[in-house]
């Protein structure tokens, strides 16, 4: 997951970050929202784009979020 953040060429795509819970997607934006203490807008786009088949996650869905809010924290303050 931190390594797509420094991908250029992932920007704008969509990834399947997996978790071991089911969650909706809408709960997962505000997941994220909450934890990062954002407003952002929650933008919605179609399952079958979003997701692909046969992923096995190896990282908690939680884990994951606090990542990636760390690791955006990190990139803003260098």
């Amino acid at each position: 997951m931190l390594a797509l953040l420094r991908e250029p060429l992932a920007i704008g795509q969509v990834f399947n970050v997996g978790s071991d819970r089911e969650v909706t997607i809408n709960d997962l934006a505000r997941d994220v929202r909450r934890a990062a203490g954002s407003n952002s807008p929650i933008v919605h786009i179609p399952y079958d784009e979003a997701y692909a088949e046969g992923f096995e996650p190896s990282t908690t869905l939680e884990e994951i979020i606090t990542d990636v809010i760390a690791e955006q924290r990190a990139a803003s303050l260098a």
